[in-house]
C-alpha cells in the first residue's frame, strides 16, 4: 500500500502532485476520532485500507468496534459521512465507497485502551 499514489494534479507548467494511499487511509483513520461511539483497533493493526478503482476513484474499508449498546446503524452512517467528508475537505478526492465493518463491540472500560 505504501508504494500506490493517487494523482491530484498533473500540470505540464509545475509538476504533478501526489497523496499515497496510505495518507489518504491516516486521514480516513483520523474521522473515527470525531464520531460519538466508534472506536479503531490498537495501533498495531491494520483498520483501514485504501483501494485504487479502475476510474481513479478510491474505496476505503475500515474495521471498527462500536460502544456497546449505541445504535450500530447511526454510527455506521456518521463515520461512512465523516471519511467521506474529511478525506474529500482535505485532497477533493471524492470516495466511492465507504465500508465499515463492524468487528466488535466495546465497554466503555475498553474504550480508553482502543483509541
Amino acid at each position: 500500500m505504501a508504494n500506490e499514489y493517487y494523482l491530484l494534479d498533473d500540470n505540464p507548467k509545475s509538476g504533478k502532485a501526489m497523496m499515497s494511499i496510505e495518507a489518504i487511509a491516516n486521514i480516513a483513520k483520523t474521522s473515527i476520532r470525531n464520531v460519538k461511539d466508534a472506536f479503531t483497533m490498537k495501533k498495531d493493526t491494520d483498520t483501514c485500507q485504501v483501494k485504487m478503482l479502475k476510474n481513479g476513484e478510491i474505496q476505503v474499508d475500515i474495521d471498527i468496534k462500536i460502544l456497546q449498546g449505541a445504535d450500530v446503524a447511526k454510527v455506521c452512517e456518521d463515520l461512512q459521512r465523516e471519511v467521506y467528508d474529511h478525506i474529500f475537505d482535505m485532497t477533493g478526492i471524492r470516495t466511492k465507497a465507504v465500508n465499515i465493518d463492524v468487528i466488535g463491540f466495546t465497554s466503555s472500560d475498553e474504550e480508553k485502551e482502543l483509541n
